[in-house]
């Protein structure tokens, strides 16, 4: 689960648009999958005997992470963030009122 602060309706849409596309699972998972990989030439084992007890041991190629969103939690989330979206804050509320206060 992930919680991302949502501000403006433009982040939004275009987080949307990376999470229904695949996009973001993609982007995430290869990011995981770098970050989390170890060195070349070691499977996360270590010698538990001899002379290289202790050091690292095996060869593995990098991790292949897959990361879903889950897109009826988000369709939720994305729903309420929206109708979320649609009352102006006090600053916006002061400036509207100017303007209806202005002869046009």
């Amino acid at each position: 689960i992930i919680t991302v602060c949502v501000r403006d309706v433009v982040f939004i849409k275009n987080l949307s648009h990376e999470v229904l596309t695949g996009f973001l699972d993609k982007k995430l998972g290869k990011s995981l999958s770098q970050k989390l990989s170890p060195p070349d030439g070691v499977n996360g084992g270590v010698a538990s005997s001899g002379g290289d007890m202790g050091l690292p041991v095996g060869i593995a190629g990098p991790r292949n992470i897959t990361v879903e969103c889950d897109l009826s939690g988000f369709a939720k989330s994305f729903e309420h963030a929206i109708l979320a979206m649609d009352k102006l804050t006090a600053h916006q509320t002061e400036k509207m009122e100017e303007l209806r206060g202005l002869d046009c």
